[in-house]
């Protein structure tokens, strides 16, 4: 069975919006179609009751990458591409 890709910049928005609406980890991973433990997981690397998405997904794509200056402009490509779907949905 093949790894499934990492969460998405999208997907931890997504997890910190309905963690704090108070969905269960269960409705969190049913939700985004992944495993409980992945969610598990995502939320053991940071500070009890301090989700943050934006920096999970700094921290993530930091211990992915080699170069600080790269993990930047991933965010920044993968926000545009948010930004210009948002646009074309109005």
């Amino acid at each position: 069975m093949a790894a499934a890709p990492c969460l998405t910049l999208q997907e931890r928005l997504m997890i910190q919006n309905m963690l704090e609406n108070g969905s269960s980890i269960k409705d969190i991973a049913d939700g985004l179609g992944r495993n409980t433990a992945t969610i598990y997981r995502e939320l053991d690397r940071c500070p009890k009751g301090k989700y943050c998405a934006k920096q999970s997904n700094f921290n993530a794509r930091r211990r992915k990458s080699s170069s600080p200056l790269q993990v930047i402009r991933d965010d920044i490509a993968e926000i545009k591409t948010m930004l210009e779907k948002l646009i074309r949905e109005r």
